[in-house]
């Protein structure tokens, strides 16, 4: 292999390397969907009907609709009902997949799936 081949394997390495450490395997868990009011960093509560929180495994975590395989509408029609769900963990920002725009950070999951 020559220099220039191996900068270039070298520089496409390093390119994939970060998304490679994020992927995330699916999940499955039983659990519950509800509805929460969203607060901003000031405790304002933010315009709308709220967020979808998954509660599972002793613990509630924030759905990113954004990025789910099931619309905003469907997964509200699933409130309140034990489910089992093919989910992804993540941490990262919530609001948007924009790094530029403002977003709440934290621990979300992404929703693939819900079945009886």
């Amino acid at each position: 292999m020559n220099q220039k081949t191996l900068f270039l394997f070298a520089l496409l390495i390093l390119m994939v390397l970060p998304y490679s450490l994020h992927a995330q395997e699916n999940k499955t868990v039983k659990g519950v969907l509800v509805l929460k009011k969203g607060y901003n960093k000031v405790g304002k509560v933010l315009p709308g009907d709220g967020d979808l929180y998954l509660q599972y495994n002793n613990k509630e975590v924030f759905v990113k609709v954004t990025s789910s395989g099931l619309s905003r509408d469907k997964l509200k029609r699933l409130l309140n009902k034990k489910r089992q769900f093919t989910i992804q963990e993540n941490n990262g920002l919530l609001d948007t997949d924009d790094p530029n725009q403002q977003s709440r950070v934290g621990d979300y999951v992404v929703i693939i799936e819900a079945r009886k």
